[in-house]
């Protein structure tokens, strides 16, 4: 059950980094709850400085997760919310697997920059390339 997303998007994806000079690698991210590609790995980027955060919600739920530019094997559940960001400026929504709707992190948006994915780390497994 793996690529179940529109493959199209992440070729695109792939054509863009090419184009920018960046180092494809064919690496991706895959849900680990069902296999479907969510991201690919070249498409990691930073929040604040940083790739990697660890945030507590107000429900007392730790999680540690990674930033990325693009995830096209999410969907986007729920609307956007403003209050509670983890990020200063941000707005964020829920991402869930658009294979099997696991949980795997959030869309932060805000009006000054692009749109980023922060997807949990142990939800996530990188397979592929080299």
């Amino acid at each position: 059950m793996l690529d179940r997303f529109n493959v199209s998007e992440l070729d695109a994806a792939e054509v863009d980094q090419a184009s920018a000079g960046l180092n494809y690698d064919g690496r991706w991210m895959f849900c680990r709850s069902c296999g479907n590609r969510i991201t690919a790995v070249v498409s990691r980027r930073e929040l604040d400085g940083r790739h990697l955060h660890h945030r507590t919600n107000p429900g007392g739920f730790e999680f540690e997760f990674g930033i990325f530019a693009t995830a096209p094997g999410c969907s986007l559940i729920g609307g956007v919310v403003e209050q509670d960001s983890w990020f200063r400026g941000h707005f964020w929504e829920i991402a869930v697997c658009a294979g099997c709707a696991e949980h795997l992190g959030w869309r932060f948006l805000s009006r000054e920059s692009d749109s980023a994915y922060g997807l949990i780390v142990a939800k996530l497994v990188q397979r592929g390339g080299g």
